[in-house]
C-alpha cells in the first residue's frame, strides 16, 4: 500500500490545475480536475475534504453542461 504522503504530489498538482481553470473560466474543466483532485484526497485518507471538494465538482460540472 502506498503511504499517505505519496499523494501529495498530485494534491498539489490538481489544486493547481483548478486554480489555473478558474482563472480562465473553463468551468467543465475545473470540475474534472476538483473531481480528480478529491479523488486524490479520498486516496490520501482526508475523506471529509475529499467530499467537500467532490460536491464542489459536481456542482461545477452540473452548471457547464
Amino acid at each position: 500500500m502506498q503511504s499517505l504522503n505519496s499523494f501529495e504530489p498530485a494534491i498539489d498538482a490538481h489544486t493547481r490545475a483548478a486554480g489555473i481553470l478558474r482563472e480562465v473560466g473553463n468551468q467543465r474543466e475545473e470540475g474534472k480536475a476538483l473531481y480528480n483532485l478529491a479523488r486524490a484526497l479520498a486516496c490520501a485518507g482526508r475523506q471529509q475534504q475529499a467530499i467537500d471538494v467532490y460536491n464542489r465538482a459536481a456542482s461545477l460540472l452540473h452548471d457547464a453542461v
